[in-house]
């Protein structure tokens, strides 16, 4: 599309009135699997619902870097609880691998994802209360707190053996920051850049040179140095409503947006991201529960590739909507299409089809 000929507007639907209020609602989560005592959809009441990469200590050793030192995160949510001790394993033989080739590179610091840095509730205690001689160790021992998990395990520091830490951040240090994903990272990037950052008492700001895998927050251009430039979306959906005159906004309570549908008489669309609630289980090559050596049931926290439901009526829904039988492997880039459908409009010839059509007897 040229930019000379490229408009905002949107043809009129030939037969879907404009003027109603479309809710699009977004579980988290949220798959189709067969009902058993695993699937948390199927049996809660109320359902509701990222290796560190070798690439770049291998790019800094060999770009000359001596001084290596990587602060870890575990996660247990995404991948599987209990499997920090074998990615900490796998990461220490690889650091290894880099002293034996005259590089000091070890792992100082570290701790789950929900107590330390990585996520999005600026909770982060800014000091690490326990110390130990190797991450291995550490991870190990922590994990025997009871209740104690890979998303909440307590943050801790590597010493050496006259107690001090091996790795502290210290002005004239080059700081990057692996993930890639923005929401998850904002909050420690801040820490990081931020001269007035007031979260928690950081006691020194030392002057570092720091980046960021990707820039996690395009209007506040945080970080300002980063690793790879950030995809360029444009023409989204959004966009094009905004454009033709419909107000859009975020609400995380669905049950309240559904509510409300029902006042205006509405529409609803209701899907989901990905799966996970479907099937909370690990499950072996014969696609029964798998164990721990503990003989317990491994939970599984990372996303299912089972299909997502998606729901779609209100009392505003215009008779003879269904959905089309010709798009058998309709997913999430379909929704876009189909609300802009609802809304009165026809969608821009290069989207993805969209998953209704409308019937008339």
């Amino acid at each position: 599309m040229g930019s000379s000929d490229f408009s905002w507007k949107l043809a009129d639907h030939p037969k879907l009135p404009k003027g109603k209020t479309v809710a699009v609602v977004v579980l988290d989560g949220w798959g189709e699997a067969n009902p058993d005592q695993y699937n948390c959809i199927h049996v809660a009441e109320t359902p509701t619902m990222d290796s560190l990469k070798k690439l770049l200590l291998k790019g800094c050793s060999e770009n000359g870097a001596k001084r290596i030192r990587v602060h870890i995160l575990t996660d247990g949510r995404d991948v599987l609880d209990g499997s920090s001790v074998g990615f900490v394993e796998t990461l220490e033989n690889d650091l290894a691998k880099l002293r034996e080739k005259g590089i000091d590179a070890q792992i100082a610091s570290g701790g789950g994802r929900m107590y330390v840095t990585m996520d999005r509730y600026e909770v982060f205690l800014g000091e690490a209360p326990h110390k130990f001689r190797s991450a291995v160790e550490a991870v190990k021992k922590l994990r025997e707190e009871p209740k104690a998990n890979d998303q909440y395990l307590p943050p801790f520091v590597i010493v050496d053996e006259s107690g001090k830490a091996v790795g502290p951040v210290v002005d004239g240090d080059a700081v990057v920051t692996l993930n890639f994903r923005a929401d998850r990272m904002v909050m420690i990037a801040k820490a990081l850049e931020y001269a007035d950052f007031d979260k928690f008492d950081r006691v020194r700001f030392p002057k570092i040179r720091y980046a960021g895998m990707l820039q996690y927050d395009g209007e506040l251009k945080l970080p300002s140095h980063y690793l790879v430039s950030p995809p360029e979306i444009d023409r989204t959906s959004g966009e094009y409503l905004v454009h033709n005159g419909i107000r859009t906004f975020a609400c995380r309570y669905s049950s309240i947006i559904l509510d409300a549908i029902e006042q205006v008489g509405g529409i609803y669309v209701v899907t989901a991201d990905h799966g996970n609630a479907e099937d909370m289980v690990k499950r072996n090559k014969t696609g029964q529960p798998q164990l721990d050596k503990a003989g317990k049931i491994q939970i599984l926290t990372s996303h299912t590739l089972q299909p997502v439901p998606v729901a779609i009526g209100g009392p505003g829904l215009a008779s003879g909507v269904r959905f089309r039988n010709d798009v058998p492997d309709g997913g999430l880039a379909n929704v876009a299409a189909t609300v802009m459908n609802l809304h009165g409009f026809e969608a821009p010839t290069d989207y993805k089809p969209t998953l209704v059509e409308v019937v008339h007897n």
